[in-house]
C-alpha cells in the first residue's frame, strides 16, 4: 500500500493544503467578509479553517469566527498571529441557533461552516442554524456547509468515520441540509463532493492521530489500522445563494 502520509509533519501539511483548496473551491477570494460558524481551533492539525479563510481574503477582507465557547479564544488569537492573519480575523462567542444582537442582518458576503454540524449535538435545531446563516448573509451572498461524507469507499475511510461515530459526533445527510437551505429561501442549491488523498500509514494512524482516539485505535482497531491504515473521507459541500431582492 502506498501511504500518502507517513509522518505527523506530512499529516499537518496535507490537512492544511486540503483546507486551503476547499476554501478556494467554494469561492473564497480577496476582499470578502466571511463569517465562519462553529470555527473551533486547530491544535492538532493547524491551521484552523478560519485561518485558511483569512489567508485567502487578504488584508482588505475580514473573517469573523463564531464559537459557542470562549475558552479557546487565546488559542485562536495565538494561531492567527502565528500564521500572520491576526489583523483580519476576529473571534466572537455565540450560539449558532441565535446570533441576533451579535451579528447584524446582511453582514457578510459569505457564511461558511466546516465540520461544525459534526459536533453540533442538537440536530433538531438544524433549521434554526440555517435560518441564522441566511439572515446574516448579504443578498446575493453564499451560504456553504462542509461536512465529512459517510459514504465511505474503503475500509480505511470506514475506520475514520467509525471512530468519530464512537466519539459521539453527529452526521447529517447532505440532502437534508440542501432541503433546509431551500426551505429558508436560498436558490441555486448544490451538493458537491471533494475527495481527499490523505491516507494515513498504520504508524501515523496509531501514534500521530488525535490523542483522544489513540487508546481506542490501538485496542479496538489495531488490527484493522495495521492492515488498512486510515483515510480522510470525502467532504460534501452544500451551498446556496440568497436572493438579491
Amino acid at each position: 500500500m502506498g501511504w500518502t502520509i507517513t509522518s505527523s509533519t506530512q499529516l499537518m501539511e496535507a490537512v492544511y493544503d486540503m483546507k486551503s483548496k476547499l476554501a478556494q473551491k467554494i469561492g473564497v477570494k480577496e476582499g470578502l467578509t466571511i463569517v465562519d460558524i462553529g470555527c473551533g481551533p486547530g491544535p492538532d492539525h493547524p491551521p484552523s479553517f478560519t485561518v485558511c479563510l483569512a489567508e485567502l481574503v487578504g488584508e482588505k477582507g475580514r473573517v469573523l469566527g463564531i464559537d459557542i465557547s470562549d475558552e479557546n479564544v487565546g488559542d485562536f488569537l495565538d494561531e492567527a498571529k502565528r500564521f500572520g492573519v491576526e489583523g483580519r480575523v476576529d473571534f466572537v462567542k455565540g450560539d449558532a441557533v441565535n446570533l441576533i444582537g451579535i451579528i447584524e442582518d446582511n453582514f457578510a458576503d459569505m457564511i461558511v461552516s466546516y465540520r461544525f454540524l459534526e459536533e453540533f449535538m442538537r440536530p433538531k435545531e438544524l433549521s434554526k442554524v440555517i435560518k441564522e446563516m441566511v439572515r446574516i448573509v448579504k443578498p446575493g451572498g453564499k451560504v456553504c456547509i462542509m461536512e465529512l461524507s459517510t459514504q465511505t469507499e474503503n475500509e480505511a475511510e470506514e475506520i475514520f468515520i467509525s471512530l468519530h461515530k464512537d466519539w459521539g459526533d453527529s452526521f447529517f445527510d447532505s440532502r437534508e441540509i440542501a432541503q433546509q437551505l431551500r426551505r429558508n429561501g436560498l436558490v441555486n442549491v448544490q451538493i458537491e463532493t471533494s475527495e481527499s488523498d490523505i491516507w494515513y500509514s498504520p504508524s501515523v494512524a496509531e501514534k500521530d492521530f488525535w490523542k483522544e482516539f489513540r487508546e481506542e485505535i490501538i485496542t479496538k482497531l489495531g488490527a484493522l489500522t495495521k492492515k488498512y491504515g486510515m483515510k480522510y473521507p470525502p467532504i460534501f459541500i452544500v451551498s446556496g445563494h440568497k436572493l438579491t431582492s
